[in-house]
């Protein structure tokens, strides 16, 4: 057979196909629905960021707004386990960020801050961040923002609360 012939049957075989996915019961699920949304969002966050991971930003921005925060904090508000939070913080000292220094009120503890690199960087990506989220926010009203929040939020703590039990 020719690669013409082949093409001319492939061609034939695919008229009238359609390239409508059945999402048959994830249609309804708020976990695909969700998993579908964040993956644009990460998308259109590295894109912005020139190829700064959320999870980077995020780390960065409680640092900044925390002072002294500890690993297992972070490591908490992060929502990741501890070894992917060290993973994170070498990182992040590695690229000159932060710095974690052994806090006075209990000398057991390393705190995490930002180096003043890591002030700048923040700041960087706070900006890149927000032109971002004006954009993400213009879908919604400001009603329809507040509410989306509030019910991702609440998922959020049903997977707190479903952890602790």
């Amino acid at each position: 057979m020719t690669v013409d012939k082949i093409v001319a049957t492939l061609d034939e075989a695919s008229e009238g196909v359609s390239f409508d996915i059945d999402l048959d019961v994830l249609k309804d699920h708020i976990g695909f629905a969700a998993h579908r949304a964040i993956l644009v969002l990460m998308r259109e966050f590295v894109a912005q960021t020139e190829g700064v991971r959320p999870v980077t930003f995020n780390a960065l921005v409680l640092i900044g707004a925390n002072p002294g925060i500890t690993q297992s904090q972070l490591a908490s508000a992060l929502m990741l386990d501890k070894g992917t939070t060290t993973h994170l913080l070498i990182d992040l000292e590695e690229a000159g960020w932060i710095e974690r220094r052994t806090l006075l009120k209990d000398r057991r503890w390393k705190g995490v801050y930002l180096s003043p690199s890591g002030v700048r960087e923040a700041a960087k990506l706070k900006a890149a961040v927000l032109q971002l989220a004006d954009r993400v926010h213009s879908l919604y009203t400001p009603e329809e923002h507040r509410q989306l929040l509030e019910l991702l939020n609440r998922i959020v703590q049903f997977g707190e609360q479903t952890r602790r039990d």
